[in-house]
């Protein structure tokens, strides 16, 4: 099994888990690149790039004379396109290709890398004099339920994801601090001009936010099983997940965060 908040995409659920990924988080990447100006003729590398949906937006911003490189180490969806050249590659090993690139984005990977650290000065050092990097990882955060049929409902939503949180994924090397580090890791490795915001997004039964929560829960459900859930129960949260009466913050807050290098 893959670890937890890692979907291969060349399964149905692994394909679910990316696509909702796009839907509640490209809006807030967008925002941000945007804010920092993705130019015509940018040479872009999008890092754990899922189905492509911000290359192909990168794409378009930097036009024929840009350059967008997509990777991931499942590239069953990310297919290539106008302007995007796909690379089946574990940013792990190193540099996708040997090259600068005036942008780099990488969004909910580093968080999941052991080798965290050693990866995002590896990045910074591909960014060419006035590069962005763009990164967005999450933080852990109290599941707080708003609304929902009763109280039991309640208990079993907020149970079922600490025990995600707090021991499938923490036990499997996600790192919940990471995201808090990166305005001072950005500081410390020389970057300018800091920028950034927290993001988040309402679970509300039946919303992409909801459908995402659900793929992760699913990843995980062999392992639920062992911390005792029934099968009852694991099918109850996920009513819950699209019940119009269930709303609730996720167990999870998003950091999204830039830093440019400096121009010498």
């Amino acid at each position: 099994m893959e670890p937890p908040f890692t979907f291969g995409n060349s399964s149905a659920l692994g394909a679910a888990g990316v696509n909702s990924m796009a839907v509640v988080h490209d809006p807030p990447t967008k925002h941000l690149l945007t804010e920092i100006g993705v130019g015509a003729g940018s040479r872009c590398l999008d890092v754990g790039a899922g189905e492509g949906s911000i290359a192909r937006w990168m794409a378009n911003r930097v036009g024929p004379a840009g350059r967008v490189v997509a990777t991931d180490i499942d590239v069953t969806h990310l297919k290539p396109s106008a302007g995007v050249e796909v690379y089946c590659h574990d940013i792990n090993n190193g540099m996708p290709v040997a090259n600068s690139f005036d942008l780099i984005h990488i969004r909910n990977v580093l968080m999941r890398l052991p080798k965290r650290e050693q990866i995002f000065a590896m990045l910074v050092d591909a960014l060419a004099p006035g590069g962005w990097i763009v990164i967005a990882d999450s933080r852990d955060r109290p599941q707080k339920v708003l609304a929902a049929p009763s109280r039991e409902d309640v208990a079993l939503a907020v149970s079922i994801s600490r025990t995600v949180t707090d021991d499938i994924a923490r036990a499997a090397g996600v790192s919940w601090t990471w995201a808090d580090e990166l305005d001072e890791r950005m500081t410390a490795a020389g970057l300018v001009d800091v920028c950034g915001f927290e993001y988040s997004r309402m679970l509300s039964g039946g919303n992409a936010a909801c459908a995402l929560n659900a793929s992760y829960v699913r990843h995980v459900e062999p392992m639920l099983h062992d911390f005792g859930y029934s099968k009852e129960q694991l099918e109850r949260f996920h009513e819950l997940l699209s019940n119009p009466q269930f709303r609730a913050w996720p167990f999870y807050q998003t950091v999204f965060a830039a830093g440019r290098k400096p121009e010498s």
